[in-house]
């Protein structure tokens, strides 16, 4: 196993020897290696996604979140799943884990299991060496349920709190031609695609610094606009940097005025529309519409066989803050997704409290969100099954 955390004031010098250099450079290149092969096994994972990639790793420890990397090998040496393992901060002196499209489990329930409990013992171990009390671990899997969890005590979390990826999402089926997707869009979506052309608005994407400045700019009107997050120019240029070319900014734009825009990441071969918006001006264009079906387009020519638009409002919740952008998305055909629902595991019950008393945006069981718990009683666990392959961290 290994345990990655921003560097904590250790620094080469001109005292070290060349073996000790050489034994530096060996272990840096070995570290390397052993990430490019996470890499690859998250994203060919049939539940894997960037957010388990080292170049979200990255991106978050650029903001001082450290991480525990758990990559577990079946007795031939393999991959056989695993986790990084985010470790957020909250309040003062107070921490817990958090596993974002994770952990990677064997779809064979026993095999799940197996990897499940080394991810625990893993954790158990560094939670045990920590500074602070670690009050739970939260994973937020994209599993489409959550019955390889019941078996090692992960419940729903007692209240909301901001910690939160979405857990329905709305995914088009790229390996179709244009035409096909076309006809597969909602009417209303496949004649909007067709006004904007008519309109005159183009789609490029750009790779400049000017870029990103004409995506905060749209990006901070929308959220001024939504009542959304604003998140800084720092976070989107450190996403930019550590994902290369597989991080690209798109805009639909009409008489050169960038009206709408998209932030797309590639990973393995899904691309995710991370974030994004549109201008208040022209709206008769509907450059939000061609923006979304030329970037699939473009998506689906690189090779990518799914389009994962990132957050939607459940089905049917036509209350729901989504909702509008929901049934935006939902025009451009595909098909809804569920994940598994957030999950905690609490380790300490008095430090769980202080993190419901802290973070909580409700108070008391009644106002807490009872959608997972509705899905426990459909769940069989596997208590009592113990692993079939004897798995082993790497070193």
């Amino acid at each position: 196993m290994t345990r990655t955390e921003p560097p904590v004031g250790t620094a080469p010098t001109a005292a070290m020897t060349a073996a000790t250099a050489t034994a530096a450079t060996a272990s840096t290149r070995e570290a390397a290696d052993r990430w490019r092969e996470w890499d690859r096994f998250v994203a060919a994972h049939a539940h894997g996604g960037f957010m388990q990639g080292a170049a979200w790793i990255r991106c978050r420890a650029e903001d001082g979140y450290g991480h525990i990397a758990v990559m577990l090998r079946d007795e031939l040496g393999r991959l056989a799943g695993g986790a990084v393992v985010g470790r957020w901060t909250y309040g003062d002196n107070q921490a817990f884990y958090y596993i974002q499209e994770g952990p990677l489990l064997p779809d064979e329930p026993r095999g799940a299991e197996a990897v499940l409990d080394a991810v625990l013992s893993a954790l158990e171990r560094h939670r045990r060496d920590d500074a602070v009390a670690i009050s739970h671990l939260r994973v937020e899997s994209r599993r489409p349920g959550w019955s390889a969890f019941t078996a090692a005590r992960f419940e729903p979390p007692w209240c909301g709190d901001r910690f939160r990826e979405p857990r329905h999402t709305h995914c088009v089926d790229l390996r179709a031609g244009e035409h096909e997707r076309l006809q597969a869009m909602k009417p209303k979506g496949r004649y909007n695609v067709g006004l904007a052309r008519r309109h005159g608005v183009v789609v490029v994407e750009d790779a400049s610094e000017r870029a990103l400045e004409n995506f905060l700019a749209i990006r901070d009107d929308t959220a001024r606009r939504q009542d959304l997050k604003r998140r800084s120019r720092r976070y989107f240029a450190a996403i930019r940097r550590e994902f290369g070319p597989q991080a690209q900014l798109f805009f639909a734009e009409r008489g050169g005025r960038r009206l709408a825009c998209a932030l797309v990441i590639r990973f393995g071969d899904r691309a995710t529309y991370l974030y994004g918006g549109s201008l208040a001006e022209q709206r008769e264009a509907m450059a939000p519409y061609l923006l979304h079906h030329e970037i699939m387009n473009r998506m689906a020519a690189a090779g990518c066989t799914g389009y994962d638009f990132w957050g939607t409002a459940p089905p049917g919740q036509t209350g729901h803050p989504w909702a509008g952008i929901s049934a935006f998305k939902r025009k451009f055909g595909g098909l809804d997704i569920a994940h598994a629902p957030t999950l905690d595991h609490i380790y300490d019950r008095a430090a769980y409290a202080r993190f419901v008393d802290t973070e909580g945006e409700y108070r008391g069981d009644a106002e807490c969100d009872a959608a997972p718990h509705a899905e426990s009683d459909a769940l069989g666990g596997t208590a009592g099954v113990r692993p079939r392959v004897p798995l082993r961290a790497t070193a």
